[in-house]
């Protein structure tokens, strides 16, 4: 991710802390082989590097996942991304929803959530977070 694009297209990187790098790879690894619809298509353990295709049975999309593990800082860079652009939800009624594809930012979520992965940035954004309902909350009436 980068900071130049729209919040709705990235995430923060995970740590894998304390996990060595090493074990943090062995389970992402794993835990994509064990998970339904996706197929891992390229494995690089010396650079860190996990290549998935994501094919839901109940859907026609297919994504691309990629993890790289990086050893300086513990951190997991990643990216989900659609094959086919899928249109984007416009309405968030939930707390930590921005709009944009829910389905793969829960993916990537629940993924780092089984491998015990946070976000780098998540104590910061626990104590500065304040959710309200977009688009309610300044309404006139």
């Amino acid at each position: 991710s980068s900071g130049r694009e729209s919040p709705n297209r990235n995430m923060s990187p995970l740590t894998y802390k304390p996990q060595t790098q090493g074990k943090a790879f062995s389970r992402a690894l794993i835990t994509l082989r064990s998970e339904e619809g996706v197929t891992v298509q390229a494995v690089d353990q010396n650079r860190g590097y996990i290549h998935a295709v994501v094919s839901p049975p109940a859907s026609k999309s297919v994504e691309d996942i990629e993890i790289l593990l990086l050893p300086e800082g513990s951190v997991a860079t990643f990216r989900d991304v659609a094959r086919t652009k899928q249109p984007p939800s416009y309405i968030c009624i939930q707390k930590g929803c921005i709009v944009g594809n829910q389905v793969q930012r829960a993916r990537m979520s629940d993924l780092g959530e089984k491998l015990g992965w946070t976000p780098i940035d998540d104590a910061r954004i626990q104590e500065e977070a304040e959710w309200s309902q977009p688009f309610l909350k300044n309404l006139p009436y």
